[in-house]
């Protein structure tokens, strides 16, 4: 049995999704947007399922504690999510990757992550589930 949906049933889970890729890739970057700012807690507070896991850079957080987390991190002078791909997963299920470069205030040096988040549909919300961010130590990014 194959893991992930092939055939027919992937082109129709394609064709369904079109629809919401740039609503998903609208929510990746208004997180990014938004991350240390006030408005953070009340925006993941919405988009993060019961059950939400990031793994960070050197952490792993619970739905709790990433709140708390997009409170007190810094603000991004600037980012870019280069190469955005949604997949679908499932009917209700779709992945994202890309590859953000984002520079904080003040900061010269800018971070640069591979990340992936899992989006799952609860009552015809996109709601996330998962995030991952691993860092790229150097790499031929504008």
């Amino acid at each position: 049995m194959a893991l992930w949906p092939t055939g027919a049933f992937r082109r129709n889970l394609r064709w369904a999704l079109r629809m919401d890729e740039a609503a998903i890739l609208g929510l990746e970057r208004q997180g990014w947007a938004l991350a240390g700012s006030r408005h953070a807690k009340t925006f993941y507070d919405r988009l993060l399922t019961a059950d939400a896991v990031l793994f960070l850079p050197g952490e792993w957080l619970d739905r709790t504690r990433a709140l708390e987390y997009w409170l007190t991190m810094p603000r991004w002078a600037e980012y870019r999510l280069l190469r955005p791909k949604v997949m679908p997963l499932a009917d209700v299920v779709a992945a994202v990757s890309y590859r953000v470069v984002a520079r904080e205030h003040g900061r010269s040096e800018p971070y640069r992550a591979d990340c992936v988040s899992v989006y799952a549909q609860q009552n015809a919300q996109w709601r996330l589930t998962f995030h991952e961010q691993t860092p790229v130590r150097s790499c031929r990014c504008p």
